[in-house]
């Protein structure tokens, strides 16, 4: 197989009860028992004294005040992207995320992979911390960034879904104006949470927006409030979830 940790890492049978609480010591040895190493604290991570309990579906969550704050629990951990690359074989995160998940099973009735390893809440449906900044060359963390071997603007414009017809029709399905060669500005972390704000804030007409999760924690409340608030103005809100 193309990686080994595809067995599940258990934790003992006798620590699978709810009240057993897990300090963050445990879970540094935990994934750092991981094959590949690729999970490792962070450096900046908070100070934390407190407990982690494990649930039914495989997952660590902070005990106490911290049990609904995202942040807190993404912010414990990172992942080594290269060392993560390197231990599925892949040509770069991408598709070493797409083997990872290749050879796991996957529920039809919950919409989940099998976990290998326990997660931790603040993680949602990745299977490491998400990954917050960019400080590798991009073309780690997908090969198409490479200028030397991605795709030339020609070659992408030469795509049938970029034909006039193509995005045509997916303007009259939508009812939007979602056209090619429209700008776009990339945004990031905290940046991306004030511009989303804003400009539902400013909506006149619609709402509509496509993510891949969405939590109701400090950092994205605002977001969910302005949303909300925009919907009890009569204004149509529509948001799409993987």
């Amino acid at each position: 197989m193309i990686f080994s940790f595809i067995l599940a890492i258990l934790i003992p049978e006798s620590a699978h009860a709810w009240d057993n609480h897990y300090p963050v010591r445990f879970l540094e040895d935990y994934y750092q028992a991981l094959p590949g190493n690729f999970i490792k604290r962070y450096n900046h991570a908070p100070s934390f004294e407190g407990t982690f309990s494990k649930t039914f579906d495989n997952t660590f969550i902070p005990d106490g005040e911290n049990q609904f704050n995202l942040e807190f629990s993404q912010n414990l951990f990172e992942i080594d992207v290269d060392q993560f690359t390197k231990n599925l074989n892949g040509t770069d995160f991408l598709d070493a995320k797409e083997r990872f998940f290749s050879n796991l099973d996957f529920d039809s009735k919950t919409q989940r992979h099998q976990r290998p390893y326990a997660y931790l809440s603040g993680w949602q449906s990745l299977n490491h911390p998400p990954i917050k900044a960019l400080p590798l060359p991009l073309d780690h963390y997908a090969s198409v960034f490479n200028p030397q071997t991605g795709p030339t603007p020609e070659e992408d414009e030469s795509s049938p879904y970029f034909s006039e017809a193509f995005q045509k029709r997916i303007d009259d399905e939508t009812g939007t104006e979602l056209t090619f060669k429209n700008e776009l500005h990339p945004l990031f972390n905290h940046d991306a949470i004030r511009e989303k704000i804003r400009l539902v804030k400013e909506a006149k007409r619609y709402v509509f927006g496509a993510v891949m999760a969405i939590s109701c924690d400090a950092s994205s409340e605002p977001l969910v409030t302005a949303l909300m608030d925009k919907a009890k103005e009569g204004v149509p809100v529509k948001l799409m979830m993987e």
